[in-house]
């Protein structure tokens, strides 16, 4: 087992930590004796390949490229950028999150979305061309979920 941190990165759980999970959860004890005993997704699609499919296209997306690693804020010489962004997000860390099971409901995926488009707005302003990019994804990523 893994922990997933807010900033993406991954590291092994100690064994101290797995007991204090399943000592918090002991119904997931069975699956850590057995693990072949936890269930398998079923032929249904999961929501969570729904995003998926859903983020690959945003990243494909004209203008996705400023977003599909977090701000360096060096190599862009903008030193206030976490002064004003105290929450940063970019389209990568979604997929780390995505793929280590990091969102437990699909909402919450969505929300990190949305603080990519947001946190660029706040940061440069509405008129500014990455801004407009942020709004055109922003659109696009609502209609890829309404489809």
């Amino acid at each position: 087992m893994v922990h997933l941190n807010e900033k993406g990165e991954t590291r092994d759980l100690t064994e101290e930590e797995v007991k204090q999970i399943v000592a918090g959860r002991p119904e997931l004890a069975s699956y850590f004796a057995n693990p072949s005993s936890i269930p398998q997704d079923s032929d249904e699609d999961s929501w969570d390949k729904a995003a998926l499919r859903v983020l690959n296209q945003c990243c494909k997306a004209k203008g996705a490229f400023y977003f599909l690693e977090p701000v360096d804020t060096v190599k862009f010489d903008i030193m206030d950028y976490f002064d004003i962004i105290t929450h940063p997000m970019d389209l990568g860390t979604v997929r780390k999150r995505l793929a280590h099971n990091f969102y437990s409901n699909p909402r919450l995926f969505v929300q990190d979305m949305n603080l990519i488009w947001n946190n660029c707005m706040k940061y440069n302003g509405p008129l500014h061309i990455i801004s407009k990019y942020a709004e055109d994804l922003k659109d696009y990523f609502n209609q890829q979920l309404s489809a």
